[in-house]
């Protein structure tokens, strides 16, 4: 996107980071390392939008 282009649409909510453990069916407490990933409804919104190419 370069400058004077017009958006389609725009996002706007809380995004937030969701963390998966790696240990799959251990308890928390042995849980050692973890996976991050968008989350959050914006992010879920934005992601939707951007696969289906509205920028």
């Amino acid at each position: 996107m370069t400058r004077g282009d017009e958006l389609e649409a725009v996002v706007m909510g809380r995004v937030s980071a969701d963390l998966y453990p790696n240990q799959i069916e251990a308890p928390l407490s042995e849980v050692r390392t973890f996976t991050r990933y968008a989350g959050g409804f914006a992010a879920n919104v934005a992601t939707g939008l951007a696969r289906l190419g509205v920028s």
